[in-house]
C-alpha cells in the first residue's frame, strides 16, 4: 500500500522457478488492489542467472492468462518485445 502512494502501476515478473497458478493469480490481485494498472511480463531466456521456468510460463499462459485477457487494468507480455521495446 506504500508503494501505491507514489506509483499507479507496478510491474510483475512470472515464470519463474516455483511459480504456481494460485501464488500468480494472488500476485496480480494483489496488484490490482493496489495499483491502477498491473504489467504482467513472462520471464524470457536472457543472460540472467535466473532461468525461466516453462511449467510456470505454461500454467500461467494456459490458466492464468485467460482470466485477464479482458481486463483494460491488466497487461500482458508473453516476449520481452510485445510492446515493441527491447529485444533479443
Amino acid at each position: 500500500a506504500v508503494m501505491s502512494r507514489y506509483f499507479d502501476e507496478c510491474c510483475l515478473l512470472v515464470g519463474l522457478c516455483d511459480q504456481t497458478e494460485h501464488g500468480m493469480r494472488r500476485d496480480i490481485e494483489t496488484a490490482l488492489a493496489h495499483f491502477e494498472r498491473v504489467c504482467v511480463n513472462v520471464m524470457c531466456g536472457c543472460s540472467a542467472a535466473i532461468a525461466p521456468d516453462e511449467r510456470a510460463a505454461t500454467a500461467f499462459r494456459e490458466q492464468v492468462m485467460p482470466h485477464y485477457l479482458g481486463d483494460p487494468r491488466v497487461d500482458i507480455l508473453l516476449q520481452n518485445s510485445d510492446f515493441g521495446v527491447g529485444g533479443e
